[in-house]
């Protein structure tokens, strides 16, 4: 080592003068008298003597008091060159290093956090370890509570809390470190989470020390911060929860990343019930959407920052009762180590309603008093819309009927048609179910009454905006009024229901069965 200071003496105080080391560490007195001498070697800051006269070789070891830096009395004599004199000196450290290894959680508003604290490996062998953590100091104003403690080529403390005015020492202070061995201590703390800042970031610091074989103790920090997570979460909603067979209903699914850690690989699958079937699906912001045949839903989201929103809508229509009770769960997945699972998926429960089908016909051969026709209970018209039936000469001006309740009121239909809200938009894709009376309530035949006598194959035609829909009859069927899911079955293509009543019955002044035909989508002219 350059520039150690050494000092010779003779006898008991004289000093000889003074030297410095050079670059290879080396020193030189010479012309010297016979006579006794000892030397004080003054070590440069931070360095510390190595022990005395530590193993069997005289020309190697150090020989400078570790106190005093003073070697022993030696006695040169006459044309003597005594070159074994020097001093050991180094640096002495410890080493040590805190990470967070991981993260979990235990409910939603606890971290579980793993720390690993490694102490060395150190460059001199150190005796008496110690390593402090205040948590009180990090963690405070948030609770929290030691879950384990456990170490390797160490001894932990049973009674460390980490509570400023307890016990902060993580081992006993008795253990021992060879040069070039490491000691591991495994802390796990839970840590309640801010209310008001669930994704706050707390610096933890650890000081190791312990003592070298010469000179003071010796110490070193190292901190760690957290914690540090990321947690994609997952809510669902449905607008309504109660439906009937044949209308529409709108999921809305929030994701977001509640963590302060980007999320990553984020993928969001929503299987539907096989009573429902997807309309359609967006995400906002847009990302890759798969529906996989028959009804599943899929968005890949791929990496979320903290504090982003995706927001998916998804419209299906419900073809059926199903089997109560109808739970949509919607499951979120990530790559993410720190995710809190529970999350992860979220589900609704929908109520769905069987509509009653509607009258639609008056006691034949008799007039029926009808009321005037209430504001709510109002038909949409559209000049552009007609259904014809050219064997039975129908032509009729199509009109929107509203569902009132769980049915739909055609009172006031007189010689028109009408769609039933709720069911597809005639001449779109699905089932567009279109009634009409049997008997009007003059008591004079309704447009519908012979409708139970077409024949497959015959044409149906609804004129929409400028074109003809043409349609094909496939089923004409007399049903019970009760058999709703027949009336309104769902079709994935373009089909129409035209409905009406038959039977009438003197005795309950209703009639006591339906006439349902049904035909698909052949063209379009």
């Amino acid at each position: 080592m350059e520039n150690v200071t050494c000092e010779l003496f003779i006898g008991s105080v004289v000093s000889q003068g003074t030297t410095s080391t050079n670059a290879s560490g080396i020193y030189a007195f010479t012309n010297l008298t016979p006579g006794d001498y000892y030397l004080t070697f003054t070590p440069p800051a931070g360095f510390v003597f190595s022990p005395q006269n530590a193993g069997g070789d005289d020309t190697v070891d150090s020989d400078a008091n570790t106190a005093t830096g003073t070697t022993a009395t030696t006695t040169l004599t006459a044309g003597e060159n005594d070159i074994t004199w020097d001093a050991g000196l180094y640096q002495p450290e410890i080493s040590v290093t805190k990470v967070l290894s991981s993260v979990t959680f235990t409910n939603p508003d606890v971290a579980r956090m793993t720390y690993t604290i490694t102490i060395g490996p150190n460059a001199i062998p150190l005796t008496a370890i110690q390593a402090v953590d205040d948590l009180e100091a990090a963690f405070t104003p948030q609770s929290f509570a030691v879950i384990n403690l456990t170490a390797t080529n160490l001894t932990v403390n049973s009674s460390f809390d980490g509570l400023t005015a307890s016990d902060t020492n993580l081992l006993t202070g008795t253990d021992s470190l060879n040069a070039g061995e490491t000691g591991v201590i495994t802390l796990v703390v839970d840590l309640t989470l801010n209310p008001n800042d669930p994704t706050a970031i707390y610096v933890n610091e650890v000081v190791a020390s312990g003592l070298p074989p010469t000179g003071p103790r010796v110490s070193d920090n190292s901190t760690a911060t957290g914690p540090l997570f990321a947690d994609p979460a997952v809510t669902k909603s449905g607008d309504p929860t109660r439906v009937f067979v044949g209308e529409l209903d709108t999921f809305s699914l929030t994701v977001s990343n509640t963590g302060n850690q980007t999320a990553t690989d984020v993928v969001v699958v929503d299987p539907l019930p096989s009573n429902l079937s997807v309309v359609s699906v967006v995400s906002v912001p847009p990302y890759t959407i798969t529906i996989t045949p028959p009804r599943t839903v899929q968005v890949d989201i791929g990496d979320m920052d903290p504090d982003d929103i995706v927001t998916i809508t998804i419209v299906a229509r419900v073809n059926s009762t199903g089997s109560p009770p109808i739970i949509n769960q919607v499951e979120l997945t990530t790559t993410s180590p720190t995710d809190f699972d529970p999350n992860n998926r979220s589900s609704i429960t929908l109520e769905v309603m069987q509509p009653s089908l509607p009258d639609t016909g008056f006691a034949p051969g008799k007039v029926t008093k009808i009321p005037a026709q209430p504001s709510t209970f109002l038909y949409s018209t559209n000049d552009e819309l007609a259904l014809s039936i050219p064997s039975l000469q129908i032509h009729l001006p199509i009109v929107g009927v509203p569902k009132s309740g769980d049915s739909w009121d055609v009172t006031w239909l007189g010689n028109r048609a009408g769609w039933l809200n709720g069911t597809s938009y005639p001449t779109w894709d699905g089932n567009s179910v279109i009634t009409g009376h049997v008997y009007l309530a003059d008591g004079l035949a309704g447009p519908f009454l012979n409708i139970g006598k077409l024949n497959y194959g015959d044409r149906v035609i609804v004129r929409a905006y400028g074109k003809d829909y043409i349609y094909e009859v496939r089923s004409v069927r007399t049903i019970k009024p009760y058999e709703v899911a027949t009336a309104l079955r769902h079709e994935d293509r373009s089909w129409i229901t035209l409905l009406t009543c038959k039977g009438f019955n003197e005795d309950s002044g209703n009639y006591d069965l339906r006439t349902v035909l049904r035909a698909v989508l052949v063209s379009v002219k």
